[in-house]
């Protein structure tokens, strides 16, 4: 193997990391936006159920 394709395999390989490393990025943000998703339902009903707990007292 020349100096050449080593650079090269190291070049790929480290493209095949960054790769990687974006794809678990994304997961990461793809869970974070569900569970943003759901803390808006879960916080617009708790403020729901606040407003009929006043408009009951």
């Amino acid at each position: 193997m020349t100096q050449q394709d080593a650079g090269f395999a190291q070049i790929f390989d480290a493209i095949a990391d960054l790769s990687q490393l974006m794809d678990a990025t994304l997961k990461r943000l793809e869970s974070t936006q569900e569970a943003t998703n759901t803390l808006a339902v879960v916080s617009d009903e708790v403020t729901r159920m606040a407003r009929q707990f006043n408009a009951a007292g």
